[in-house]
């Protein structure tokens, strides 16, 4: 059902802080199309990069909501501080804080329209050597120390080959 199975692991979290790393084999980022037949191709990018971006999109608004519930709680008067409505926002999940680093493939050459699923040894082989170096280039780099796990809220951040870059880094509004 999801080719994305972000939820599951985001909504199985306990309270200590983690750090994800997700790969995205579809860039919403690209080229725009020149053929007809790179059309098909950035619609697979567009469809299944828009369920990784609802599922960030999501848990940032999760993460919001839990943040402006602790902060009105914090100005009411001590009777309303049991209310079941006020403990229902305050304990939306998760509530550990999240670092999220997403690894974007994003490859120059001609991969087709099959490319969601055309899975021969040479395309295979080809993704793993471009993703090894990919990756380390990228745990390699100066900008990678920029990124601090453990911070409130949800970090959110879009990563390349050739550099990190904070996508989205919001936390809880603090």
């Amino acid at each position: 059902m999801s080719k994305t199975p972000l939820q599951y692991v985001m909504d199985a979290l306990g309270q200590d802080p983690v750090c994800i790393f997700q790969v995205d084999l579809f860039s919403e980022r690209g080229r725009l199309p020149q053929a007809l037949t790179d059309v098909g191709q950035r619609l697979k990018d567009f469809q299944y990069s828009s369920r990784t971006r609802l599922t960030n999109d999501r848990y940032r608004q999760l993460y919001n909501i839990r943040a402006a519930a602790i902060r009105l709680s914090a100005k009411l008067p001590a009777e309303l501080l049991d209310d079941p409505d006020l403990r229902a926002l305050t304990s939306v999940r998760p509530d550990c804080p999240i670092t999220l680093v997403k690894l974007i493939h994003r490859k120059d050459s001609f991969e087709g329209d099959a490319k969601d699923y055309e899975f021969s040894r040479i395309s295979m082989t080809e993704h793993w050597r471009e993703g090894g170096a990919g990756v380390a280039s990228t745990l390699g780099s100066r900008e990678r120390m920029h990124l601090k796990a453990g911070q409130e809220g949800l970090q959110l951040f879009a990563v390349t080959s050739a550099a990190v870059s904070e996508a989205q880094g919001e936390g809880t509004g603090k």
